[in-house]
């Protein structure tokens, strides 16, 4: 759901050809081989069917071209969580809603829970589910660098600790184990063809922070709404666009600077 030029790509989409029937749509292409005719000079590349596991330097941008596998274990942003084939134009809607099931199945984790989100990659007859993590940074809704790979929760994000002395969105991050008084809890996402974030709708990404973090420590929100307090960061500038915008979501531990070891362990 990440910074996905949906209607972009299925223009570049239109101007291929495809070059053999595909399966039906939503049949998975693990271990399909990479197209054998080439395009002509004057048509974008086609890119290789992306295989489950892959992890790719960069996320695909739904951009139709060749991407750059790297090993897992060098900084990467993006991971194949699923791969499906489909035939005419791209299945923007269903495949937003199929890779937010498969997503967080892949790594092991709900999504949106320590910057747990995806992005749909769509290609010649061909869309990936792919695994990303926010960076946690405040007012920063970008894709990080991690290494590793994410598959059945074998690398979960470490906890993020921020000094709030000066009040958001001032927020600097500062080792867990000292003093701090603000947690990165998650990344939130809504469905594709949701509104952009404004003032009017800022909200419902409010009351998902509060669930998010009461989920995490196993209380009930109107307890996370006595006992502590929580900030979210968006606008139509400063979130992720595409199949759905994103939103950093924080827990404020403390008044001050106080808190030391991570509040959220999930």
């Amino acid at each position: 759901m990440l910074l996905q030029r949906y209607r972009a790509a299925a223009a570049l989409f239109a101007l291929m050809s495809l070059t053999a029937c595909a399966p039906a749509a939503g049949h998975p292409a693990a271990g399909a081989s990479a197209p054998s005719a080439s395009a002509s000079p004057s048509a974008p590349p086609v890119a290789a069917v992306p295989q489950v596991g892959q992890c790719y330097k960069r996320v695909l941008h739904g951009v139709i071209m060749q991407p750059v596998v790297v090993d897992c274990a060098q900084p990467h942003q993006s991971e194949i969580a699923y791969v499906a084939r489909f035939d005419g134009e791209p299945p923007l809607p269903a495949a937003d809603a199929e890779c937010r099931t498969r997503t967080p199945a892949y790594v092991g984790l709900p999504l949106g829970r320590r910057g747990a989100t995806y992005s749909v990659g769509v290609g010649a007859g061909w869309y990936a589910c792919e695994a990303v993590f926010a960076d946690p940074a405040p007012n920063s809704p970008e894709p990080a660098d991690v290494q590793g790979t994410h598959a059945g929760g074998q690398n979960a994000p470490r906890p993020h600790c921020y000094n709030n002395d000066h009040g958001a969105p001032d927020l600097v991050e500062v080792p867990c184990a000292g003093p701090h008084g603000a947690e990165f809890a998650a990344a939130l996402s809504v469905p594709f063809g949701t509104a952009p974030v404004t003032g009017a709708t800022i909200g419902g990404f409010k009351t998902a922070c509060r669930d998010e973090i009461a989920a995490q420590l196993g209380i009930t929100p109107a307890r996370v709404d006595a006992k502590w307090g929580y900030v979210v960061f968006g606008d139509e500038q400063g979130t992720w666009t595409g199949s759905a915008p994103v939103v950093p979501c924080y827990i404020v531990v403390s008044d001050g600077n106080t808190q030391k070891g991570a509040v959220l362990k999930g």
